[in-house]
């Protein structure tokens, strides 16, 4: 791939001061770092630029040193330096915790501020980290993408996720740093007993290292298995799928769908799988596998005809032979409003935006259009023209009951033409509104 931009995750600790070192002098020496990461040796001899990213959680007393450490580190290496200050949300705090609201925080600026697509992040996990990445999902229950572990490279929309030291020791890490002098600064966090990481490190890993020696090679080597397994699920997913997965969200609500009768002959743990497929080709998180199988048995028409269930992030629903993942997000609420220049989108606050093609406007009794709320008893002059009232309307056109609050349309003069979800009510010709995001 074409990457003519790589950032480098900096917090300040050993590892990433390690990988900025590193990255500085392949790129103002070409120097090689032996025994570091071969990955990284390719970023010297393509000349890229490099950027440093810091993100000060706060979370610290010595948060605002550290971003000092940290800028002054690059100005001496000569690397451009961006940062950050980050508050974490209190709902995810409760939802997910500190390290992974911080985490997750971090890696949406990251790839925020990132924008070009020819560009890459990297990281300095090593292969102590993907030792202690298997371990901990294993504990926690993990599946097979659990125990498959960190990726050495991942697509992230447009860019990439490079871990270049993943099959490095963390021993080789701190050699290097000995050798080059370097400071680093040190988190307290990281050997602290209230995160369940720190104990997997500090506590269960050297015992089964006692117990059989090599244990971080040995959890290295069961993650590659896995993600050959995690390959071989996907291929059979892809294939039960026919090559294709509909990645189009519904304007309304943001929903992605999943067709039944994609999956109706497929045995309960083949549509498991294609649930689990469907929603990592959408970018979405996993449920538990309790959630899957529900959603699984409901698509095999196993269990009851209606299903709702909500997750931190969204609600599944079933309806009329199709499985919908609803993130969550408040819904616009739509104020009267005038769209008297017609040659031009109706834009929402959240981005969606409403378009009149030209042939349209000549047929319209009026000159302008008023966005309006509607009630469900609100009367709609439909094609045939009949009038129904939206309710009706709604039940006709077979309307998710989820999508059937906050509605609102078009109106001209007293005619209601248009209904979001819906689309063009009366008959006029070549009349046609285009609603997306």
């Amino acid at each position: 791939k074409n990457i003519d931009t790589i950032y480098l995750a900096y917090s300040g600790g050993l590892d990433s001061s390690v990988l900025v070192h590193c990255i500085s002098q392949l790129l103002c020496k070409d120097e090689r770092a032996e025994g570091i990461g071969s990955a990284i040796d390719t970023a010297a001899t393509l000349r890229m630029q490099a950027v440093a990213l810091h993100v000060n959680h706060g979370l610290q007393i010595e948060a605002d040193s550290w971003q000092q450490h940290c800028e002054q580190t690059c100005q001496l290496l000569g690397l451009d330096f961006n940062t950050v200050k980050l508050q974490l949300d209190e709902d995810q705090l409760k939802q997910k915790g500190v390290e992974a609201a911080a985490r997750d925080a971090r890696y949406k600026w990251f790839f925020e501020f990132m924008e070009a697509k020819n560009s890459a992040l990297l990281t300095a996990h090593h292969q102590d980290d993907q030792a202690e990445t298997v371990l901990l999902n294993l504990v926690r229950g993990s599946g097979v993408s659990g125990l498959a572990g960190m990726r050495e490279q991942a697509e992230h929309g447009g860019s990439m996720l490079l871990r270049p030291f993943l099959n490095t020791p963390k021993e080789n890490i701190w050699h290097y740093a000995q050798q080059h002098q370097l400071q680093w600064v040190e988190d307290p966090s990281n050997i602290s007993a209230e995160f369940l990481r720190n104990r997997v490190r500090r506590e269960l890993l050297p015992l089964i290292d006692s117990i059989r020696g090599g244990a971080s090679k040995i959890l290295v080597r069961v993650a590659s298995n896995m993600r050959d397994v995690e390959g071989m699920l996907e291929e059979l997913a892809e294939s039960d799928l026919g090559g294709k997965v509909d990645c189009r969200q519904n304007p309304l609500d943001g929903s992605y769908c999943l067709s039944i009768d994609q999956v109706k002959n497929l045995s309960e743990s083949r549509v498991v799988n294609v649930i689990r497929y469907w929603l990592k080709v959408l970018g979405l998180q996993s449920p538990a596998r309790l959630t899957l199988l529900e959603l699984a048995r409901w698509c095999l028409g196993k269990d009851s005809e209606k299903l709702a269930h909500q997750l931190s992030d969204g609600w599944f629903y079933g309806y009329r032979g199709t499985l919908y993942y609803v993130p969550n997000g408040e819904q616009e609420w739509i104020e009267t409003a005038v769209w008297s220049e017609l040659s031009k989108p109706w834009v929402m606050r959240d981005g969606r935006q409403l378009t009149m093609r030209s042939q349209a406007r000549s047929s319209l009794k009026t000159k302008d259009l008023e966005i309006v709320s509607l009630s469900r008893q609100d009367k709609c002059v439909c094609q045939d023209g009949s009038i129904r009232t939206l309710a009706k309307l709604l039940q006709d056109h077979r309307i998710p009951g989820w999508r059937r609050s906050n509605l609102w349309g078009v109106r001209s003069g007293s005619d209601v033409i248009w209904v979001a979800g819906i689309g063009r009510l009366l008959s006029a010709k070549d009349f046609h509104l285009e609603y997306q995001r």
